[in-house]
């Protein structure tokens, strides 16, 4: 599921703000970004195909969390630091 990650956008994460400093571009969290809402994606698209109602809750919190992250780097990537 976690396919889009790789260990560079997880440091990236790990040091959020350092990272937006170190980028001025953005493009290191976007590509954060892009990587969190792809993860969602497919959580989301288990969820749909997962029989198993625990499987599908918990699908379901994987999503939203990953969700709520990508919108946290989005509002760190467009705030002045």
């Amino acid at each position: 599921m976690f396919e889009t990650f790789d260990s560079s956008i997880g440091n990236d994460l790990n040091k959020l703000l350092e990272t937006r400093r170190e980028d001025p571009s953005g493009q290191r969290l976007d590509r954060a970004i892009a990587a969190l809402r792809d993860a969602a994606e497919q959580a989301n698209q288990y969820r749909i195909s997962a029989s198993d109602p625990h499987e599908r809750s918990q699908a379901q919190v994987l999503h939203e969390g990953l969700i709520a992250a990508a919108e946290v780097v989005t509002q760190v990537r467009e705030a002045d630091v």
